[in-house]
């Protein structure tokens, strides 16, 4: 019996269960009909891109299901400090207060985070990932050097970095967004790693469009990199509305 006639005749077998056909039902099926190895080989191997397939579709939907559904993150904590460029105040949402926040909703949409941190050369590189309970996952890295404001030593300046980065990536990745309107007047509280990760987590055009004036407010060596990023989203979004 030639592969083509068992796969057929595989088909007739299964095609007259209220279950969808898949793979492994097919597998059943040749399993039953002594299939050579290389038949099952090949079987095992469609079996697995199919759970991938559906592990892709189940991870987008509940990406979909928790950014219908999370709030607005508040801004819970306050940077106010004094250096020889002037005052730096503002408010912002910390990385705790947001984890409070939505771990809940991550929990009932079947989706977990991790970080993975790396320090080469001085530069701190963080990477979030997220991950549905099917296997599927995706991630985003942002790379920063250690920050000494505020009177920080080595190891704070390294460990405010790294939940710096934590913050924007799982920002970006979960398309979160925190609330705008108590900044206490400081627009320039905003770098370039910030105004990506907000242009990263946009979701609809309009929303990306809204947040262009923030490019506008950076300093011009930063401005081309944001612009490169707010394109970059923005034929993304023009992609997923085909």
């Amino acid at each position: 019996m030639n592969t083509e006639l068992a796969t057929k005749q595989d088909l007739n077998v299964v095609s007259d269960k209220s279950a969808p056909v898949t793979p492994m039902a097919l597998i059943e099926v040749a399993m039953q009909q002594n299939a050579d190895v290389d038949r099952l080989e090949k079987l095992w191997e469609l079996q697995q891109k199919y759970e991938q397939a559906e592990a892709r579709k189940a991870y987008v939907a509940a990406m979909a299901d928790f950014r219908e559904r999370c709030p607005t993150i508040n801004k819970d904590s306050t940077v106010d400090y004094t250096s020889s460029k002037g005052r730096t105040n503002y408010k912002h949402a910390s990385l705790a207060g947001a984890l409070a926040q939505i771990k809940q909703l991550e929990s009932e949409c079947g989706l977990s985070h991790s970080w993975r941190t790396t320090q080469n050369n001085k530069v701190v590189e963080v990477t979030c990932v997220v991950t549905h309970n099917l296997g599927h996952s995706e991630s985003t890295t942002l790379i920063g050097e250690p920050d000494p404001s505020g009177g920080k030593n080595a190891i704070q300046a390294i460990g405010s970095s790294v939940t710096y980065l934590q913050r924007y990536t799982l920002f970006a990745l979960l398309g979160l967004a925190s609330s705008e309107d108590d900044i206490d007047g400081n627009t320039d509280a905003l770098d370039l790693n910030e105004v990506i990760s907000l242009f990263e987590g946009a979701e609809t055009l309009a929303k990306l469009d809204s947040l262009a004036n923030h490019a506008a407010k950076l300093p011009n060596d930063d401005k081309k990199a944001a612009k490169s990023a707010y394109l970059k989203r923005k034929e993304e979004l023009k992609g997923e509305l085909k």
